[in-house]
């Protein structure tokens, strides 16, 4: 094998490097944009951890873990799923 030969290959699998890396870029990026959009739309998913009906159906005089009616937004909620999808978890 020729230096010549040797160093194509070696170039396609830096190319072949390169393409995986920008795939995985767009996916995260698509990945932190929906989350964000999650943000945006006022969406973000709140847990109910008080739940104020009987019958265990949720309405919006639950409240969040952190104490918040689910009618009103809670900061709390909001920044843990920003961490969750910026793989920063507490």
């Amino acid at each position: 094998m020729t230096e010549e030969e040797k160093a194509i290959i070696k170039l396609a699998a830096i190319n072949k490097a390169l393409r995986d890396l920008v795939d995985w870029q767009a996916a995260e990026n698509k990945r932190l944009r929906e989350a964000l959009r999650t943000i945006a739309d006022g969406d973000t998913p709140r847990e109910h951890a008080i739940v104020y009906r009987s019958d265990g159906v949720h309405s919006k005089h639950d409240k969040c873990k952190h104490g918040a009616w689910m009618y009103d937004g809670c900061e709390d909620c909001v920044a843990e799923y920003a961490r969750a999808a910026l793989g920063e978890e507490k």
